[in-house]
């Protein structure tokens, strides 16, 4: 792992694993989590059955969430000044 490794993309870690992650990081770490949006990092990856449904019978493309890479490195950061940018 570098300063750079991301954990969605690199480390393959999505939101039931990411969100236990975050939330043991930001205990652990006693890091102020008010300014972290989870979904900026980890979109949710799907609308369910109803949206595939709907997407299916229109015939459309279901928008695609293009996640903002969390790295080591923000989480380094985050843990010295105490809160997240």
């Amino acid at each position: 792992m570098t300063e750079n490794t991301t954990l969605r993309g690199d480390l393959r870690m999505y939101n039931d694993d990411a969100e236990s992650l975050m939330r043991l990081y930001f205990e652990s770490f006693d890091v102020n989590a008010q300014n972290f949006n989870f979904e900026k990092y980890f979109p949710e990856e799907g609308e369910g059955i109803i949206g595939a449904l709907l997407f299916g019978f229109l015939n459309r493309k279901r928008p695609q969430s293009d996640p903002k890479p969390l790295t080591i490195a923000m989480l380094a950061h985050a843990a010295s000044v105490g809160y997240w940018d």
